[in-house]
């Protein structure tokens, strides 16, 4: 993800977040503020930081989804299938061979 991608995904996400979960969209907001005054190429060359606002977009997609879900019911149901998937991933991912 590019660094102006970066920055209209988390401007969304940050007026997604203001109707379903206000505190994440404060904190979205603090983010933003950081982010917006960084130049492209600055924040591009720090790979890390880059990462992090990669994994923080994700995570804050899902839990934005989670929370629209109608029910309580449905919401457990959803983050269990999520977590199970992950666990699957991470077992395939990252597991290492004694070859």
């Amino acid at each position: 993800m590019q660094a102006k991608d970066i920055k209209n995904r988390l401007k969304y996400l940050r007026r997604e977040a203001s109707i379903v979960d206000p505190s994440l969209a404060n904190r979205l907001d603090e983010i933003n503020r950081w982010v917006k005054d960084l130049k492209p190429g600055s924040l591009t060359a720090k790979k890390f930081v880059i990462l992090f606002l990669e994994q923080l977009i994700r995570d804050a997609e899902v839990w934005l989804r989670l929370k629209t879900l109608p029910s309580y019911e449905e919401q457990q149901t959803a983050l269990n299938a999520f977590k199970l998937g992950l666990r699957a991933f991470k077992a395939v991912c990252c597991s290492s061979s004694d070859g």
